[in-house]
């Protein structure tokens, strides 16, 4: 019996561990709208999920999933594949995904498996996900250097 309760102890404290919630500043550089999310970041295997939760409306919840195996990432039906680039914030390193194999541009998500997503960049959808809470002109900034970066060509 104890063996049984040790190691069910176990199985508790080491699933504990593959979980986390932080809360989540989303700046909407389009609109100008600060939303608070909170993100839910759970680990299975080789794939961690991503849960955005909106704390105001659910249907502005988002759910990434990312596979560590294949280094891809995934939003809804699309995936996003990795690229060459990267961005370094705050003393990590975030890698750019975006829809296509090749480097043709599109929708763009920046992105650290330890963090989450930094900043989508897509079509309708100008976002910066901040684990702290910053003014619209600072977001704008931080914004316009990951930008800046998508232009310049692939490090190597």
């Amino acid at each position: 019996m104890k063996k049984i309760i040790f190691t069910f102890v176990i199985l508790v404290f080491v699933s504990c561990k593959n979980e986390k919630d932080n809360t989540i500043y989303g700046s909407s550089l389009i609109t100008g709208r600060q939303h608070i999310y909170k993100l839910h970041l759970e680990k299975k295997d080789v794939v961690y999920n991503y849960h955005y939760k909106h704390q105001k409306d659910t249907s502005g919840s988002l759910l990434f999933r990312y596979n560590d195996k294949k280094q891809e990432l995934n939003l809804g039906t699309r995936n996003f594949f990795k690229t060459q680039k990267t961005f370094k914030y705050n003393s990590l390193t975030f890698d750019f995904y975006q829809m296509s194999k090749s480097n043709t541009g599109g929708a763009i998500i920046v992105f650290n498996k330890e963090y989450g997503v930094l900043a989508t960049m897509t079509f309708a959808a100008h976002f910066v996900f901040l684990d702290k809470q910053l003014s619209l002109e600072k977001n704008q900034k931080l914004f316009d250097k990951i930008s800046a970066d998508v232009l310049n060509k692939p490090k190597k």
